[in-house]
């Protein structure tokens, strides 16, 4: 209650209009906006096909920062990280629902944001590179593709999955084709 108390006075002392009480009732004023609501309200929406308005407020909303930077306690921690994932979810949803409607541009931005997010998780990537194939970007997509599968030799020892390397395998080199299959069928074993 003493650490609950030196909060509320410095909080009331540093940002007027933040804090209502009613007697033994501590609540936010009506009018401040709470990011973590906003984000999950957002990231429930992104599986609808929004406009070009609300596309760009939802990229907004879903590229903020990090809950409680310089936090560390257990329960930042573990919000912090449902939050990142509440995140990367509507991202890979924004993605899939943009490319599903045809339109690539809008998927690409979701799909890297996802890919920045979490740079070895192989749905984001996978999806960064089908918006590459579908805006016509042939050597992007290849490109990352090379990217991400150095990335996870490097850091896990692992190839990326069958079914990335087949939407690529059409673009690489024939010695990058025969590398890649050797790889995954030994990674299969």
């Amino acid at each position: 209650m003493a650490s609950l108390r030196a909060a509320v006075w410095q909080v009331r002392h540093s940002t007027d209009g933040l804090l209502a009480s009613n007697g033994s009732t501590l609540e936010l004023c009506g009018d401040v906006r709470v990011d973590v609501s906003e984000l999950a309200s957002f990231a429930g929406a992104a599986e609808t096909t929004p406009t070009d308005l609300e596309f760009e407020e939802t990229m907004r909303v879903l590229q903020t920062g990090e809950l409680l930077p310089g936090w560390y306690e257990d329960w930042v921690l573990f919000e912090r990280e449902r939050i990142q994932h509440l995140r990367l979810r509507a991202l890979e949803s924004l993605a899939l629902t943009n490319l599903q409607a045809g339109n690539p541009h809008r998927a690409l931005v979701a799909a890297r944001t996802a890919a920045g997010i979490e740079p070895l998780h192989e749905g984001a990537q996978t999806l960064l590179v089908r918006a590459c194939l579908a805006c016509g970007n042939v050597p992007e997509a290849v490109r990352h593709y090379q990217w991400y599968r150095s990335q996870l030799l490097r850091e896990l020892g692992i190839m990326p999955s069958t079914q990335l390397t087949d939407l690529v395998r059409p673009f690489l080199l024939p010695h990058q084709r025969t590398g890649a299959a050797r790889a995954n069928h030994r990674q299969r074993r």
